[in-house]
């Protein structure tokens, strides 16, 4: 857990201010009756929603060892995080 749990905190982070971010625009727009652009803004919040998650996930893939490295996990510790770094 001591691992895993900055990395699990960094996307929660990343994915609650952009549901925030998001979400502020759109009420923006709502409380301004434009619903042209709320649906706009929600399609457009839905998709980069979607990147966001496509470009943190194959980054992940790309980094997770040498992250878990850099949180200072060795050798003998790396077999036991298998399980929370696999995608299977």
């Amino acid at each position: 857990m001591a691992f895993t749990f900055p990395v699990v905190l960094v996307v929660a982070r990343l994915a609650g201010g952009l549901g925030m971010g998001a979400s502020a625009v759109v009420s923006r727009a709502i409380g301004a009756g434009e619903s042209d652009r709320v649906r706009r803004l929600t399609v457009d919040g839905l998709i980069l929603a979607v990147v966001v998650v496509a470009v943190v996930a194959a980054g992940g893939l790309v980094t997770i060892d040498p992250v878990f490295e850099t949180l200072g996990a060795d050798e003998s510790v790396m077999p036991l995080l298998k399980p929370h770094k696999d995608v299977s």
